[in-house]
């Protein structure tokens, strides 16, 4: 009960994390050997806890919305002149696209998603690669920091963002090479759990710097395990009923 109330809230809060938990059920089915009548089970307790937001939606826009509608538009913003860190980075103007802003401003989100679709057509078919540049700009936002912190050098953002990012990325380097060489099981989890993270941003945009901190408490948990598999479990410095001895 418990785990599929946790499923529903992490897919209601959490877009992003679906496609890991896809893959997590496949694993619970092939590796742990659950059964299907529990992961039916699961997901019938989760499909009720989430319902109510689908229900939410139809009632107010008339339309079956299971998650959100802004597709295309966060796909289009990974291309605007503001988020680009990459120099060479050029997609569009900036009179190209206040001319776009003021399109949408006169639609609802639901029109708007067919002209941000079509703006986003007209930039692929310029430039067939603009996918795989805004990807690999939208990974150092993602990774590192957006380009609004990425041009400030202040000691707050250098010390508390900048600093910050580069020693936990670091550590959990390190805490993957640690997993490689003695676990593969959880380095393969790690791998698939941030891969679910970052794919979907490298599509859309990265631009805000909640979207880092939203994956930054699992860094630091893979981390937290690294460091007591290393340093109490592999010295074995536990006694004999399990407490960390000092």
């Amino acid at each position: 009960m418990i785990f599929s109330v946790i499923t529903a809230f992490v897919a209601l809060t959490q877009v992003v994390a679906v496609p890991v938990m896809g893959v997590m059920t496949l694993f619970l089915i092939f590796y742990k050997k659950r059964s299907l009548k529990d992961i039916f089970t699961v997901a019938c307790i989760a499909v009720l806890v989430y319902s109510p937001w689908v229900i939410r939606n139809y009632i107010t826009f008339d339309k079956v919305i299971v998650s959100k509608s802004p597709f295309w538009q966060n796909v289009f913003l990974g291309y605007i002149p503001d988020y680009q860190i990459l120099p060479d980075n050029h997609f569009l103007t900036e009179e190209e696209k206040k001319i776009v802003f003021k399109k949408t401003a006169a639609h609802n989100e639901f029109v708007n998603e067919n002209i941000y679709k079509e703006e986003v057509l007209k930039i692929v078919g310029k430039d067939s690669f603009a996918p795989i540049k805004k990807g690999l700009n939208n990974f150092i936002s993602l990774w590192f920091v957006p380009k609004t912190y990425f041009d400030n050098n202040g000691l707050p953002i250098l010390i508390g963002r900048k600093l910050y990012v580069i020693f936990i990325n670091l550590l959990l380097l390190i805490s993957l090479v640690y997993f490689f060489k003695n676990d593969k099981k959880i380095f393969l989890f790690c791998c698939i759990l941030f891969a679910g993270f970052t794919f979907p941003y490298l599509i859309g945009h990265a631009a805000n710097i909640r979207f880092k901190l939203d994956f930054e408490w699992i860094e630091t948990s893979v981390i937290s395990l690294f460091l007591f598999r290393k340093y109490c479990v592999s010295n074995k410095n536990f006694n004999t009923k399990g407490r960390i001895s000092i």
